[in-house]
């Protein structure tokens, strides 16, 4: 914006007359005080003529700077405090004569908006309104149609059914990756509304979803109804009364709207019209009515050097129910058993170990001991088997809940693990065992209190893992160096 204001005077000699058309020097000055005060800016206009009325125009802020604290005309604070405008003029000289200061009004503080250029630090705006339907704020489109408004009881936007062939008039939440570019997270347009969750996020913790959830604002409690994230979808249900309960449903539609429940769910049965195929054991408290038949799948896994497992499927993964116990890889080549702690730690192959090179006590309860380096190969599991990834034991974790997972995988009780074996309730059918590790230095460590899984994901110097304690009933995760002997746990599928 420009800076400076305009001013203006009339000339007089020491008789009151007006001074004609001759060349009148002035000087300009802004202090703070009616009488003495600190300059804030001095300005000299060596060329300002009077005209054939005595009048003097100059616009202050555009003269020679001759002084004053503010480093230019555009520094000046003109919201600190109040400011005075002094006059000097060189008449008849050779020095200045003061021709009085007077308080500068409204018109240069308009000079304070420059600072609408810069972002606003908060902006507020208080409602007076006491009817609900009233905005307090409001955006509208060029027919005058409100798009946004604000009220006194919540937002509002509003979209229009649009007369474009594209990408309709809606409303959208967004988000933006550095590396990708901006993407939409949820998109509201007048057919539809649609949810978009990252298939691939690197975070370990719980990962971005949508869910819908109600509150009780006397008791302060929250309910979950549904929660949707990449890998599942879960529908909470709850009990209402002795004669009804909460249901979910799924439900064809032919070409003249006639339904066809194909799943009719509440808290104590499931009806089903179509096939159930059910690859492990299936577990029903309440009744279960199918339409079709079932099949179950309760056959066993064999390693290439015999050994045989159980398996159990959790949501859509398929895990070995047990450690593995091959001292071979898949092609049948036999695995270094490496029983020498100097050697164990020196090891940059593939090698396994049994706990406490024990292998009549621990390997029918525990299975084996891996280092990383007989992970990478990829050949450790059975054909169609393979090492789960990090992301695997992830889905694996987001399926259970994300809470209590661990105590979900143990096995109960303290058989075997040491008390108090927190939160162990063995639900997803895992069962755990605190099979321990053979650490950096060679040694066996942590039998009954924990135990370590091997993830095939690579940390560059370590590789991942997942862990289950004694003392907790959730997972932990991290990396470890490729050296550790851990457990490895099989899961089904392509790697």
């Amino acid at each position: 914006m420009p800076q400076g204001f305009n001013y203006q005077a009339i000339a007089r000699n020491a008789t009151g007359l007006p001074i004609t058309n001759q060349v009148i020097p002035v000087r300009i000055s802004i202090v703070t005080a009616l009488t003495g005060g600190t300059v804030i800016w001095q300005e000299e206009h060596s060329s300002v003529t009077a005209d054939q009325f005595g009048m003097i125009s100059l616009v202050v802020g555009t003269g020679t700077q001759t002084g004053g604290s503010a480093a230019s005309f555009s520094a000046i604070n003109w919201s600190a405090q109040t400011l005075f405008l002094k006059t000097e003029v060189k008449y008849p000289g050779p020095g200045w004569t003061d021709m009085g200061t007077s308080q500068i009004w409204a018109v240069p503080y308009s000079l304070v908006a420059k600072s609408i250029e810069g972002p606003l630090v908060k902006l507020g705006i208080n409602g007076t309104t006491d009817n609900m339907e009233e905005s307090l704020f409001e955006v509208k489109n060029k027919a005058g149609n409100t798009v946004f408004a604000v009220y006194n009881e919540g937002v509002r936007i509003y979209v229009g059914n649009g007369d474009a062939k594209g990408t309709k008039g809606g409303f959208s939440v967004g988000g933006y990756d550095e590396t990708k570019g901006v993407h939409n997270l949820l998109t509201v347009n007048s057919d539809s509304v649609r949810v978009y969750l990252d298939n691939n996020p690197s975070k370990k913790g719980i990962k971005g979803g949508f869910a819908v959830g109600g509150y009780d604002m006397t008791k302060g409690s929250e309910n979950k109804y549904l929660s949707v994230s990449p890998d599942s979808t879960m529908v909470y249900l709850q009990s209402q009364s002795k004669d009804s309960s909460s249901t979910f449903n799924i439900v064809a539609l032919n070409e003249n709207n006639g339904r066809k429940y194909l799943l009719q769910a509440n808290t104590d049965t499931v009806g089903i019209a179509g096939v159930l195929n059910v690859k492990n054991n299936l577990v029903v408290n309440g009744d279960i009515n199918i339409s079709g038949t079932t099949v179950q799948d309760t056959s066993l896994v064999t390693d290439r050097d015999g050994n045989t497992y159980k398996t159990i499927r959790i949501g859509q993964q398929i895990w070995m129910a047990e450690d593995l116990k091959t001292a071979k890889y898949n092609d049948g080549t036999a695995i270094p058993n490496i029983t020498d702690n100097t050697e164990w730690i020196s090891l940059s192959t593939p090698g396994y170990c049994w706990y406490n090179n024990d292998k009549g006590t621990y390997k029918p309860v525990y299975g084996a001991l891996y280092n990383w380096f007989a992970v990478s190969t990829g050949m450790l599991c059975p054909q169609g088997w393979h090492v789960p990834s990090d992301n695997d034991w992830t889905d694996l974790e987001n399926f259970l809940g994300y809470e209590g997972v661990g105590g979900q995988l143990k096995e109960v009780g303290t058989n075997h693990w040491a008390s108090p074996n927190q939160g162990a309730t063995n639900g997803a059918g895992f069962t755990a065992l605190p099979g321990g590790s053979r650490t950096t230095d060679g040694l066996f460590d942590g039998t009954g209190l924990y135990n370590n899984w091997w993830t095939s994901t690579d940390g560059e110097g370590s590789a991942y893992y997942r862990s289950a304690s004694y003392d907790s009933g959730e997972t932990s995760s991290g990396a470890m160096d490729y050296t550790v002997g851990a457990a490895v746990r099989c899961i089904f599928g392509g790697i």
